[in-house]
């Protein structure tokens, strides 16, 4: 297959494009309605719907192509993002009373607080906020990736990325953006996701993208397969003296490769790497072959945990020598700079010649 396919999709997602959102409130005088004035884009991303949450579910299928191959006929469900604006909400006074959405959130499923605070916090989805909220929002601009503003969906991924931490999040959405690239046929989005990184571990996907579009990964990326490999490499010193060790490593990179950079074309074609059920998107209301296909694995292929821990080898003993080396510096010149002994007769000087 062409491995960047282009989606092929039955149904477009039709989000609201308004920047504006009444929900019915269920306290205070009248039965007037509580108004959210949300960013453009944002509310341009979201998929709204009337009548109550407790509809009936409903699919479509499509046709993708992605990491692990083409795949006709996917039933879709109902999006668990979807606001249903005739489902009332309430704005709490303090939301650190409200209870927190559960584990695998849906919109249909919070109370009117939880509404109320979903709701207030979309209108600045830069503000801190319960991670499960973050998911009920996220989930949606994962439909959006595969089937519906995969550029804009990008940014305001990216957007969130740099303002919440989150672990869960963080995993997720990096595979999700890398995945939909794929989908999607955006192989120029990869370069300005994977620039847009600082350190940590690369998944799987992380590589497995880089290595098909001839990415080389740079030293940050590079000190994260490491850790990945932490089972076979010392990591020691990336964890004692993370700017030595990535010194060290840009080296080694230099004398094996040319470059500060480690380029993947000697990775072994994909056909030939073992198999491994991975995660790419979060949203549960995906088919399973798409939320967790069976991907090519470069991290369990034991050419590259071999090459890989043979240059962190080099690299761990270049930083126990430099380290070595400078204890020994210091005890000289500590030594050089340490006052004369006493003389031996002791007590003190009395000044007589």
């Amino acid at each position: 297959m062409s491995w960047l396919g282009r989606a092929h999709r039955t149904l477009a997602a039709t989000p609201s494009t308004q920047a504006a959102i009444a929900i019915p409130k269920v306290s205070g005088p009248g039965l007037g309605r509580l108004g959210f004035r949300i960013p453009a884009r944002t509310a341009g991303l979201l998929y709204t719907a009337r009548g109550p949450s407790t509809r009936g579910d409903f699919e479509f299928r499509v046709r993708l192509d992605l990491l692990s191959g083409p795949f006709e006929g996917l039933s879709f469900h109902s999006e668990p993002s979807t606001i249903f604006v005739d489902e009332p909400a309430v704005l709490p006074k303090d939301t650190s009373s409200v209870p927190k959405p559960p584990y695998y959130p849906h919109y249909g499923a919070l109370s009117p607080y939880q509404r109320g605070t979903y709701l207030n916090w979309l209108q600045d989805p830069t503000g801190a906020v319960d991670p499960g909220y973050l998911f009920v929002y996220y989930y949606g601009l994962e439909r959006q990736l595969l089937l519906g503003d995969f550029l804009n969906a990008v940014d305001e991924i990216l957007m969130l990325r740099r303002y919440h931490a989150n672990a869960s999040f963080q995993f997720y959405s990096l595979n999700a953006l890398l995945t939909a690239c794929v989908a999607r046929n955006h192989p120029d989005k990869v370069s300005e996701i994977l620039s847009s990184l600082g350190e940590g571990v690369p998944s799987n996907i992380h590589l497995l993208v880089a290595a098909r579009l001839g990415l080389s990964l740079p030293v940050d990326t590079v000190a994260g397969i490491a850790s990945l490999l932490h089972k076979r490499v010392n990591v020691r010193y990336l964890k004692s003296n993370p700017l030595l060790y990535k010194e060290s490593l840009a080296a080694a990179l230099v004398s094996l490769y040319g470059a500060d950079s480690l380029p993947l074309g000697w990775v072994p074609p994909v056909d030939t790497l073992p198999t491994k059920r991975q995660i790419t998107f979060a949203n549960t209301s995906f088919p399973e072959k798409v939320r967790c296909p069976s991907l090519p694995s470069i991290v369990d292929c034991e050419e590259f945990i071999e090459t890989m821990s043979s240059m962190f080898d080099v690299v761990h003993a270049s930083v126990k020598e430099y380290l070595a080396g400078d204890r020994k510096r210091t005890k000289a010149r500590e030594g050089r700079c340490s006052p004369p002994a006493p003389s031996g007769h002791g007590g003190v000087p009395t000044g007589e010649g």
